[in-house]
């Protein structure tokens, strides 16, 4: 059986950003199509559904720590999944 990481930990956000295009850029302002947008409605979770304030806001998961690296690649003008992905496993090694 293939190993499944938990839902919204680093492994799971690590596997979901690794398997985008690394070329693709993604929109830091737009909340719905950003990384972690993106991320959380992969898992099944839009702005209006009840657990999505307690995610994004919660320290017990990593969306917050998505949320700030995505923003300082795209400060960087580094918005696309590949660097993402590289300063994600940097930052998580």
């Amino acid at each position: 059986m293939l190993y499944q990481p938990k839902k919204f930990s680093r492994e799971d956000i690590l596997l979901f950003i690794g398997s985008k295009n690394p070329e693709e850029k993604y929109d830091w302002s737009n909340a719905k199509i950003c990384a972690r947008g993106q991320y959380l409605a992969s898992r099944g979770i839009t702005r209006d559904h009840k657990k999505y304030y307690d995610l994004i806001w919660s320290n017990e998961f990593p969306i917050r720590e998505l949320n700030n690296i995505a923003h300082i690649c795209h400060n960087e003008d580094k918005d696309t999944f590949g660097e993402l992905h590289q300063a994600l496993q940097r930052q998580w090694a």
